[in-house]
């Protein structure tokens, strides 16, 4: 089982037999069974540690009893950042752009231009049409929900240096 950080009542279950008697544990620090751990049922409030849940069925008849263990991994909130301010670059510049990144799988989209790299957090953005676009860094690390961060780079048509006519031959 894979779950987020600070996941809150997550269920577990088992059927229930006749004449058995259950018991539940958690392990991993953080971790904690809300309410009773002796029904066919529990919930558990998951913080930033993976464990296990463990449960024990015990047949009264007999005092046999058997675990199951089920390992569960917490994946870390991820985060998606950029330092880089909206940025205004002519056309076929380049802006670098500083994005940061934790706990997941970085990608990019952008609404126009090129990048260097769709798949760092640090990249290298070419304004190659004149415009307005939108960088999306997107980090992912399922099943938490993806963070985003963008920035906009406005690309602007170069100068044309022109000095005009030579005076001295004119």
């Amino acid at each position: 089982d894979t779950l987020c950080e600070s996941t809150f009542n997550e269920t577990y279950c088992v059927a229930a037999n006749a004449g058995v008697t259950y018991s539940w544990s958690v392990t991993g620090a953080g971790n904690t069974i809300v309410g009773a751990t002796n029904g066919t049922c529990i919930s558990v409030n998951w913080g930033t540690n993976s464990g296990s849940v463990i449960i024990t069925e015990t047949i009264g008849t007999t005092g046999c009893s058997d675990a199951d263990t089920l390992p569960v991994i917490i994946n870390l909130t991820h985060s998606a950042s950029i330092t880089l301010a909206d940025d205004t670059i002519c056309l076929n510049a380049t802006s670098l752009v500083n994005g940061a990144a934790a706990n997941g799988a970085v990608s990019w989209t952008t609404t126009g231009g090129t990048l260097s790299s769709y798949t760092t957090a640090v990249t290298t953005f070419t304004g190659t049409t004149v415009g307005t676009f939108t960088l999306t860094m997107t980090v992912t690390n399922p099943p938490c929900t993806d963070a985003t961060a963008s920035v906009d780079i406005t690309v602007v048509p170069a100068p044309v240096a022109g000095a005009g006519p030579d005076p001295a031959t004119a």
